[in-house]
């Protein structure tokens, strides 16, 4: 009880409309079969918690008309940047509940790059150098320069949110990075940066993620919730419920205004007269973060700007 409270919370938090200088839209919902007999306690604390009321549609008579809905109404909270989270096949007329939850994300940075400055750049990818939209500007922003990696924090507008880049001074050193990633780390990286001056080349880009998770979940260990023969959701309702797929698309667009996200299912100053530079031609992690909290609302990572 006291997680669901506390998770209900934070999700409002991050979502009230405050008038702040930024778009987080955090939606949910449940689909079931018309008439389908889910526990009243179930429905109460996700209502109640995490925003996501019931709505009754007809899996039974009409799967592609049901899925047809719910891409809608992810397409409505993601302002169309996904539409067509669940592809063909996904619901069937055994389909019992489909619970969704979407995310859209739009903020200017603090300081904007002019995409006057915005030249041809060399990005060194993992398959080989291409040439990527590399903007560049001059801006106040949280930097550090650690032994194996460069932070910088770059602030959207009103300072609630910033996008932060995590480049490994090895071209080929993603993975180790990845594998060092955790919450004790990331908050050591990001504590040790100093606001700075900082001469910031970044690649534009966007990036479209598709993964049906049932694999990947199986692989950590999430097995009998999809073995309808022992999978126990008794909780939710009892009549031998099971998860049959698990799919997730998230889209970001990072440019010179600022960034655009959704998803649907993440030091030692200088002290030169000189600014610090940060230079991103080559991959590295990003994580857009709400700086109250330190909750990650997108973590990924750029390999290619032009894939």
């Amino acid at each position: 009880e006291v997680y669901h409270a506390q998770f209900g919370a934070l999700t409002r938090d991050l979502d009230g409309d405050l008038g702040r200088p930024y778009t987080l839209n955090i939606a949910n919902r449940l689909f079931a079969q018309d008439g389908y007999p889910l526990e009243a306690d179930f429905l109460a604390v996700n209502e109640a918690d995490y925003g996501a009321p019931l709505e009754s549609l007809d899996f039974a008579g009409d799967p592609e008309g049901a899925r047809g809905y719910i891409n809608g109404w992810v397409a409505d909270q993601t302002a169309d940047m996904i539409d067509e989270l669940l592809k063909p096949g996904v619901i069937s007329s055994s389909t019992c509940l489909v619970l969704t939850n979407a995310i859209y994300f739009k903020a200017s940075w603090a300081n904007q790059f002019d995409p006057a400055d915005t030249t041809a750049g060399t990005f060194h990818a993992p398959a080989g150098d291409v040439s990527a939209q590399m903007m560049s500007a001059s801006v106040e922003a949280d930097y550090a320069e650690l032994d194996d990696l460069t932070v910088l924090s770059l602030p959207y507008e009103g300072e609630d949110l910033s996008f932060i880049a995590l480049l490994p001074h090895d071209e080929q050193g993603l993975a180790a990075l990845q594998a060092s990633l955790s919450p004790e780390t990331l908050s050591a990286w990001t504590d040790s940066a100093w606001r700075t001056e900082v001469m910031v080349q970044l690649p534009t880009f966007e990036l479209r993620s598709s993964v049906a998770l049932k694999d990947t979940l199986q692989g950590l260990g999430m097995i009998d919730a999809f073995d309808g023969l022992i999978a126990d959701f008794s909780g939710i309702a009892d009549t031998g419920l099971f998860i049959s797929d698990v799919a997730h698309e998230a889209v970001v667009i990072v440019d010179e205004e600022g960034t655009e996200a959704a998803a649907a299912t993440a030091v030692v100053d200088v002290g030169t007269a000189m600014p610090a530079v940060f230079t991103g031609d080559h991959p590295f992690l990003f994580i857009i973060q709400d700086n109250l909290t330190g909750s990650i609302l997108f973590m990924g990572q750029l390999n290619d700007p032009t894939a």
